[in-house]
């Protein structure tokens, strides 16, 4: 019984599915027999968790269907697969209620089968101008437009109509237009997928897809123009300066354009376009570059795109005020801690403030407030400690505290080599961070070193926080 089809799905239900369920099974239309509303009653006393004694199989039987006697088993069986069926079409009832497109369809699509003509050329009016009324042109919009097409063209097939062909025409453009963004965002989700699994990837009439909107067909669609730059960018064999080209002619439409993306388009498109350029930073690290990425996280920030369930990740936090930093959006980055802390998740609050707030005062050369906000800070993940060791590392450095840095990295190298949750890749990247930021405060007493440590540094991979290790090493 704890572990049956219905406490299962009970369990993921929300507090107002609860309550709105109760309602559905109440409804003549829906359900007409009280034993089921009783059943359900009975078991949602136990929400959310139900691991009572009382979800015992025998217990319920017993509370709920005494009346049955020896049956009662074999009856709770019966009515908890009738309760199950009707929570299946509760869920399909909810999620159509938040579907207007779907609505609509199946309104028409009725008063088709009914022969009312009148019913229909007047719903189908009104939902052509909704459709087009949309501020989101997207695959949505040419796929419900196809369906509009499709809906019409069955209606002048039942009442044995020739005009069709205008309608057939615009079907297809839609239809078109559908398959082609369609494909053009699976070709670019499979490019992605390459380059993490390394499968090859095969899909058939993209080249000409490609060819048709280079020669300007559908030019004054941007879904697909957005899309069209996109297989562009991510095309074999094409030079690092056309690359960045087609980089920010994607940037630019993904801007300008958002609107004709579905949310997780977004989410997609922005993504890949943050990896690319943190990916060329660590070969070089240059302003322009700072400051597109920048301009991505900010932007993703801005319109929400880059929260996940409404909040932001804290690794997400972080990096946005370390890179604003590092474009010197110095304001803008301390602005975004308090305007958007509020978005992290509770666990992490208190301790990602701290965190991201002494990394701003240390990338602002204030070195002591840092090491007071992260005195009692702790964190679970290595990633967090590891930031607030560089911090720290930062700061003791910087601020000529010697003796206080070489305790700090020896107390740094035991941690990385006890932690058992990182890669080694890892490990060994922070190792050769720990060591090298001991040799270049040797080599403030020696000479010579500078070049050799310089090339160490530019050789050397893994090899974390190179661009601050360069930086100590040229000011040698």
């Amino acid at each position: 019984m704890y572990n049956s089809k219905v406490i299962n799905l009970l369990k993921g239900f929300t507090k107002e599915d609860i309550k709105l369920f109760g309602r559905y099974l109440e409804s003549p239309l829906f359900n007409k027999d009280e034993k089921v509303i009783n059943l359900y009653s009975y078991l949602k006393k136990y929400y959310p968790s139900f691991d009572h004694k009382n979800i015992d199989k025998g217990i319920v039987a017993k509370k709920v269907f005494s009346v049955f006697k020896d049956k009662a088993p074999n009856r709770l069986s019966y009515f908890m697969s009738i309760l199950y069926k009707l929570m299946e079409d509760y869920l399909v009832w909810q999620e159509l209620q938040e579907q207007q497109a779907e609505q609509e369809f199946l309104l028409l699509e009725a008063f088709r089968k009914r022969g009312k003509k009148d019913f229909f050329e007047k719903a189908i009016d009104k939902f052509e101008k909704e459709i087009e009324a949309r501020p989101n042109k997207d695959v949505n919009y040419y796929f419900d437009s196809f369906r509009l097409a499709e809906s019409s063209l069955k209606e002048l097939n039942a009442i044995r109509s020739a005009e069709g062909g205008q309608i057939i025409s615009q079907g297809v453009l839609f239809l078109d237009k559908f398959y082609f963004s369609i494909k053009l965002r699976y070709r670019h989700g499979l490019k992605t997928w390459k380059q993490i699994t390394s499968i090859e990837e095969d899909m058939f009439l993209i080249k000409p897809i490609m060819d048709l909107i280079e020669n300007g067909k559908f030019k004054e669609d941007k879904l697909l123009e957005i899309y069209f730059y996109l297989n562009k960018f991510y095309s074999e064999g094409i030079e690092a300066k056309e690359k960045w080209t087609y980089f920010l002619n994607v940037k630019h439409l993904f801007f300008e354009f958002t609107n004709v993306l579905e949310e997780d388009e977004k989410t997609d498109l922005i993504v890949a376009l943050l990896n690319y350029c943190l990916e060329l930073r660590k070969i070089e690290k240059t302003e322009e570059l700072e400051n597109q990425i920048a301009d991505l996280y900010q932007f993703g920030i801005e319109t929400k795109i880059l929260f996940v369930d409404g909040k932001i990740l804290p690794v997400t936090f972080y990096n946005i005020v370390a890179i604003n930093c590092e474009a010197q959006r110095n304001n803008w980055a301390l602005n975004f801690i308090e305007d958007y802390k509020q978005f992290l998740p509770a666990n992490d609050q208190q301790n990602m403030v701290c965190l991201s707030k002494a990394l701003w005062y240390c990338m602002n050369e204030d070195f002591d407030q840092p090491l007071t906000l992260l005195q009692d800070v702790t964190f679970d993940h290595y990633y967090y400690n590891m930031a607030y060791r560089y911090i720290v590392t930062r700061c003791y450095f910087d601020a000529n505290e010697e003796d206080a840095l070489m305790t700090h990295l020896e107390a740094f190298e035991k941690y990385v080599r006890r932690n058992k949750d990182m890669s080694e890749h890892t490990q060994l990247g922070l190792l050769r961070f720990i060591s090298t930021t001991k040799k270049i405060l040797k080599a403030k007493y020696e000479r010579g070193k500078k070049e050799e440590l310089l090339n160490y540094i530019s050789e050397t991979d893994p090899l974390f926080y190179k661009p601050w290790l360069l930086e100590k090493v040229n000011s040698l």
